[in-house]
């Protein structure tokens, strides 16, 4: 049985693969559960979160911000987003810039 473990394994990947319709992006063709296109640029899906387009290259909301098409880091839960009333960048997905310092909105916070 050990034997035929890898043509199982083989033979679940392809029935996954052909099970899903292939889409075109550009001059590439993918599968949507990996990768979402934009404007012809495939980003990533990984670990159920899908990356994003910022100018030419692919980003997690999780770790950078889009300013202007370019790439800069997050700010992390207490990191200071304004300083003297300068802006200092953006918290990451899920924070918010509360009393100068990037942090988790209470449950019933609407933006």
């Amino acid at each position: 049985m050990l034997a035929k473990l890898p043509t199982l394994i083989a033979f679940a990947l392809s029935s996954f693969a052909s099970a899903q319709d292939l889409l075109t992006c550009g001059s590439q063709q993918y599968y949507p559960s990996a990768y979402n296109c934009y404007d012809g640029l495939l980003c990533p899906i990984t670990n159920g979160l899908a990356s994003r387009k910022c100018g030419s290259a692919c980003y997690f909301e999780t770790e950078y911000a889009c300013y202007d098409n370019s790439l800069a880091p997050c700010l992390k839960e207490n990191a200071e987003c304004y300083r003297n009333g300068q802006f200092l960048g953006s918290c990451c997905l899920g924070q918010i810039c509360a009393a100068n310092r990037c942090r988790t909105p209470p449950q019933n916070f609407a933006e």
